[in-house]
Protein backbone atom coordinates (compact mmCIF):
# COMPACT_ATOMS: atom_id res chain seq x y z
CA UNK A 1 0.00 0.00 0.00
CA UNK A 2 1.46 3.36 -0.67
CA UNK A 3 0.85 6.15 1.49
CA UNK A 4 -1.63 8.03 0.26
CA UNK A 5 -3.91 4.81 -0.08
CA UNK A 6 -3.27 4.46 3.59
CA UNK A 7 -4.63 7.59 4.29
CA UNK A 8 -7.25 7.47 2.42
CA UNK A 9 -7.79 4.08 4.52
CA UNK A 10 -7.79 6.17 7.41
CA UNK A 11 -10.31 8.99 6.37
CA UNK A 12 -12.84 6.09 5.42
CA UNK A 13 -12.14 4.49 8.84
CA UNK A 14 -12.37 8.11 10.99
CA UNK A 15 -15.45 9.55 8.91
CA UNK A 16 -17.42 5.45 9.31
CA UNK A 17 -16.41 6.04 13.54
CA UNK A 18 -17.93 9.72 13.30
CA UNK A 19 -21.10 8.98 11.25
CA UNK A 20 -22.03 6.07 13.68
CA UNK A 21 -21.30 8.56 16.64
CA UNK A 22 -23.62 11.42 14.69
CA UNK A 23 -25.89 9.70 14.21
CA UNK A 24 -26.45 7.95 17.66
CA UNK A 25 -26.59 11.15 19.06
CA UNK A 26 -29.26 12.41 16.09
CA UNK A 27 -31.24 9.91 17.28
CA UNK A 28 -30.96 10.07 20.73
CA UNK A 29 -32.09 13.74 20.69
CA UNK A 30 -35.50 15.58 21.15
CA UNK A 31 -34.56 18.71 19.32
CA UNK A 32 -35.20 17.13 15.11
CA UNK A 33 -38.23 15.49 14.17
CA UNK A 34 -38.09 11.89 12.68
CA UNK A 35 -38.18 13.05 9.35
CA UNK A 36 -35.46 16.02 10.25
CA UNK A 37 -33.64 12.60 11.63
CA UNK A 38 -33.82 10.76 8.54
CA UNK A 39 -32.26 13.87 6.56
CA UNK A 40 -29.44 14.63 8.98
CA UNK A 41 -28.85 11.01 8.95
CA UNK A 42 -28.28 10.37 5.61
CA UNK A 43 -26.18 13.97 5.01
CA UNK A 44 -24.22 12.67 7.81
CA UNK A 45 -23.28 9.51 5.91
CA UNK A 46 -23.20 11.77 2.03
CA UNK A 47 -21.24 14.44 3.12
CA UNK A 48 -18.44 13.48 4.86
CA UNK A 49 -16.91 15.62 8.39
CA UNK A 50 -18.48 18.60 7.09
CA UNK A 51 -22.28 17.93 8.56
CA UNK A 52 -21.19 16.16 11.19
CA UNK A 53 -20.19 19.50 12.65
CA UNK A 54 -23.28 20.98 11.55
CA UNK A 55 -25.26 18.61 13.40
CA UNK A 56 -22.64 18.78 16.45
CA UNK A 57 -23.03 22.67 16.60
CA UNK A 58 -26.68 22.19 16.33
CA UNK A 59 -26.87 20.06 19.02
CA UNK A 60 -24.27 21.48 21.55
CA UNK A 61 -26.88 24.73 20.93
CA UNK A 62 -29.50 22.28 22.20
CA UNK A 63 -27.63 20.97 25.94
CA UNK A 64 -27.43 25.18 26.46
CA UNK A 65 -31.41 25.39 26.22
CA UNK A 66 -31.95 22.10 28.28
CA UNK A 67 -29.56 23.53 30.84
CA UNK A 68 -32.19 26.69 31.61
CA UNK A 69 -35.58 24.47 31.23
CA UNK A 70 -33.64 22.16 34.38
CA UNK A 71 -33.08 25.23 36.57
CA UNK A 72 -35.59 25.18 39.29
CA UNK A 73 -38.31 27.80 39.25
CA UNK A 74 -37.48 31.90 40.65
CA UNK A 75 -38.16 32.69 44.14
CA UNK A 76 -40.71 35.65 45.05
CA UNK A 77 -38.92 35.61 47.81
CA UNK A 78 -37.81 39.06 49.32
CA UNK A 79 -34.60 38.20 50.46
CA UNK A 80 -33.56 36.05 47.40
CA UNK A 81 -34.41 38.48 44.88
CA UNK A 82 -33.69 42.00 46.65
CA UNK A 83 -36.90 43.49 45.09
CA UNK A 84 -39.37 43.93 47.66
CA UNK A 85 -42.48 43.52 46.69
CA UNK A 86 -44.93 46.52 47.21
CA UNK A 87 -48.25 45.87 48.39
CA UNK A 88 -51.00 49.48 48.08
CA UNK A 89 -52.70 48.06 51.53
CA UNK A 90 -49.47 47.81 53.50
CA UNK A 91 -47.58 51.08 52.49
CA UNK A 92 -46.71 53.57 55.40
CA UNK A 93 -47.50 56.37 55.25
CA UNK A 94 -45.19 59.43 56.26
CA UNK A 95 -47.21 62.17 58.67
Amino acid sequence: MDGIEIVLLLLVIAHAFLAIYTIIRIGSTTLFTKKQKRINSWFTVLVPFIWSALVFYILKKESDYSDVRNRPAPSNDFYESGIAMIDSGTRHNSE
